[in-house]
């Protein structure tokens, strides 16, 4: 499950108040457990985005568009029909209002294509506003050069740490303090290994207070 910031919240200072959040931990080794929708880093990265990428946001509204255009593609429906009958329906339910469009927004599209590509231009960018108030909030800290070199990927890894969690990486920053005997030791890190990815994140996070890497462990004889 993954969140997107709610396109209908006007409020840019708490969202700028996460991009500073998010550019603290850039710069440091506390990461965030923030689980933000892919779409939503590489609008924060200003990465290409295709209408591709809103099936993660919202599978069925993207179904239901994907279905109309293949309909005028291949003939099962023609502009008039669309704008006749599917756009009307369209405009009577909440789908429009899910993009942040209303009707005189469809004043200057002059087909059935126009007016897909203007839903799927609408939903891809519905939340544009509150995704440069976070951007605005990371500039404030870290340089838009260094925000420029990381693809969207690198900027989610440097925001909230590596989803994956080997066990190498976290015995490698596991300190022991006390007696604790090798016994432990191996018990501890043959049950992690038994661990899903999740189970790991949350052992982390139950630990350390993060779920991913980097994290440095201390266990002392008393657990």
């Amino acid at each position: 499950e993954t969140y997107i910031p709610r396109f209908q919240c006007k409020e840019e200072k708490q969202y700028a108040f996460l991009g500073r959040m998010m550019a603290a931990a850039i710069l440091s080794d506390n990461k965030l457990m923030l689980r933000l929708n892919p779409l939503v880093w590489k609008l924060l990265g200003e990465d290409r985005v295709t209408w591709a990428d809103y099936a993660e946001v919202d599978h069925t509204q993207h179904r239901l568009l994907e279905y109309y255009v293949n309909a005028l593609e291949w003939g099962l429906m023609d502009d008039e029909e669309f704008v006749q009958d599917t756009l009307q329906d369209l405009l009577q339910s909440n789908f429009l209002a899910m993009a942040g469009l209303t009707v005189k927004d469809f004043d200057e599209c002059r087909s059935a294509t126009d007016c897909l590509s203007l839903l799927q231009e609408m939903h891809l960018h519905q939340f544009a506003h509150q995704v440069r108030a976070i951007r605005d909030g990371i500039l404030e800290i870290v340089p838009i050069e260094c925000l420029y070199l990381l693809t969207w990927k690198e900027l989610e890894l440097a925001v909230c740490g590596d989803v994956e969690i080997p066990v190498a990486d976290i015995r490698k920053d596991a300190e022991f303090e006390g007696e604790v005997s090798s016994n432990i030791k191996e018990w501890l890190w043959a049950a992690l290994e038994e661990f899903s990815a999740e189970e790991r994140s949350l052992f982390l996070r139950f630990t350390t207070g993060q779920g991913r890497l980097p994290v440095k462990i201390k266990v002392n004889s008393n657990g």
